[in-house]
C-alpha cells in the first residue's frame, strides 16, 4: 500500500482520536483525492501488537494511546470508511 494512501485513513482517524481542530479539513482533502478504504491482512489485535512497540509515534501523540485505542482506531479504519 503506498504510504500516502495509507496515511489518508490513518491520519484522518488519528485527528479524530486526538480531537484535532484539523480533523474536518484533513478529511475533506482526503475525500477530494477519492482514496479507497484500507484493508488489513491480519486481525485487528495482531495489527495492534505490531503498532504498540512504535514508541517513536505513540509517545509523541498528544493523547496517551492504549492497545484498545489502537484496536478501536483500526476498526474504524477498516470497518467503516473514515473518509465517507
Amino acid at each position: 500500500v503506498p504510504h500516502g494512501y495509507s496515511l489518508s485513513s490513518c491520519t484522518t482517524v488519528a485527528h479524530k482520536f486526538n480531537d484535532s481542530p484539523y480533523y474536518e479539513r484533513f478529511k475533506k482533502i482526503c475525500q477530494k483525492l477519492k482514496f479507497e478504504p484500507l484493508k488489513l491482512n491480519q486481525p485487528l489485535d495482531a495489527a495492534a501488537d505490531v503498532i504498540m512497540p512504535d514508541r517513536g509515534h505513540l509517545d509523541n501523540n498528544p493523547k496517551e494511546v492504549s492497545k484498545q485505542d489502537i484496536i478501536k482506531c483500526l476498526d474504524e479504519i477498516v470497518n467503516s470508511n473514515p473518509l465517507a
